[in-house]
């Protein structure tokens, strides 16, 4: 028992690990600081190995950091350079926080081979460094999944800057989010099943409805989305072993997804160009079909 105690201690752990905002990295480009949202100095493992064991043990940990690291770049001649890495370390009985960096004789002599001059050249990356600063539009809690009002892509070949997307974000229209819905009873008045076509829910207490791959319009409209409905049996119902106690009722997520293109409108956000429905997309929400659970 202890063991599988233990277990789902440490699966909540990971889990609410995996569920955390991570810090990024910072890059210097024309003068202005971004975000980058990823790690560029992890493409490398074996140097990046070699980058850990020059930080001390006893740095400071986070949820949002499990590196204990901020690394800091920089745009110089279209080459992607590293340019230091720090770390903090608290005091136990002050709590106060001292900020240092990495001893850079240490980092160049792990990165010596990807030296040219003074400055340490990222050749071993090739990809889409995505940049990001302003204000936080939308988060996902979980790795580096947010979006911001500036983002830019930035298309790098072995460390060398071949081009760049920028984009402006914002809220495109003020309208539903499901996410922000707090009785659910609200839900029902919107989204008016007709449950009297289905008998067979007689003994049903809840439906629970998800939400994936919604598209939306510039005007807020719901274009299309994937609809799933579990209907949630009562304890009796259960017990005569006439269902598991949730079964899928495709009828029932068809008839509501008429009803969530009908609703208008819908909150959009302009992301890197695409109009996208935060509030509708990947959504799950509980519909009461009767009041005693």
């Amino acid at each position: 028992m202890r063991k599988v105690l233990l277990f789902g201690v440490l699966l909540t752990m990971s889990l609410s690990a995996s569920a955390t905002s991570q810090e990024g990295d910072f890059i210097i480009i024309d003068g202005t600081q971004w975000e980058i949202l990823g790690r560029p100095i992890k493409a490398e493992a074996e140097r990046y190995n070699k980058m850990l064991a020059l930080l001390p043990e006893e740095r400071d940990i986070r949820s949002s950091n499990w590196e204990g690291y901020i690394a800091f770049w920089s745009i110089k001649q279209d080459a992607l350079c590293l340019d230091s890495i720090q770390y903090s370390i608290t005091n136990k009985d002050t709590q106060k926080k001292l900020v240092k960096c990495v001893n850079a004789e240490g980092l160049n002599r792990v990165y010596r081979n990807y030296l040219d001059g003074q400055n340490i050249v990222a050749t071993w990356y090739t990809g889409k460094l995505h940049v990001a600063k302003g204000k936080v539009l939308h988060e996902l809690n979980d790795g580096y999944e947010r979006n911001y009002e500036n983002e830019q892509f930035i298309d790098i070949n072995q460390g060398k800057k071949t081009g760049q997307t920028a984009y402006d974000n914002k809220l495109a229209v003020e309208g539903l989010n499901l996410s922000n819905v707090k009785d659910f009873s609200e839900l029902k008045q919107k989204f008016q099943l007709d449950l009297a076509k289905y008998p067979g829910l007689s003994n049903a207490r809840r439906i629970i409805f998800s939400i994936k791959d919604a598209k939306v319009d510039a005007k807020g409209n719901l274009l299309d989305c994937n609809v799933t409905a579990y209907v949630m049996y009562a304890a009796e119902s259960r017990s005569t072993g006439a269902n598991k106690g949730r079964e899928e009722h495709p009828g029932i997520a068809g008839e509501m997804k008429k009803l969530l293109k009908a609703y208008h409108p819908w909150e959009v956000y302009l992301i890197n160009g695409e109009y996208i429905a935060y509030g509708a997309a990947n959504r799950t929400f509980p519909y009461l079909v009767k009041d005693k659970q």
